[in-house]
């Protein structure tokens, strides 16, 4: 009875396979061209802008960043040295003010502090000698 019975399963290849105009994507291919498109029209645009830059940057007068430093031949962009006067770049590149003066916290209660752990340190001397002074008892 196995022997005669026929697959239920389709394996042959699907019709819409044939069909050029689905393999094609033409919608896709729209898409990517508009994007390359786009993308060539931001790089000329780029490049305009580098060019004018380059050639309008002769003068030698007196320029400033945007945000009011003088900006170096040397360094064209605001960089970390050009930064304002007592502020300074952390290890994670943040800027901090370094140019607080220190002033070290005192305690007003150190003295008591101190008092108490001396006579801490002083009662538990006592009992050291005490526990080696004494004699073991089994």
């Amino acid at each position: 009875k196995l022997a005669s019975m026929k697959a239920s399963l389709d394996n042959a290849c699907p019709r819409t396979l044939g069909l050029a105009h689905l393999a094609a994507r033409a919608g896709k291919a729209a898409l990517a061209e508009d994007r390359h498109a786009e993308i060539d029209r931001e790089n000329r645009s780029l490049v305009e802008k580098m060019t004018r830059i380059a050639n309008s940057g002769t003068g030698t007068g007196d320029r400033r960043s945007c945000q009011g430093g003088a900006i170096s031949d040397q360094f064209i962009f605001r960089s970390t040295l050009q930064c304002k006067p007592g502020v300074r770049l952390s290890a994670n590149q943040t800027p901090i003010i370094d140019s607080h003066n220190y002033h070290p916290r005192k305690s007003l209660n150190r003295d008591k502090r101190v008092k108490e752990l001396q006579r801490i340190m002083h009662e538990n001397q006592a009992l050291l000698n005490r526990i080696k002074a004494s004699e073991p008892v089994y």
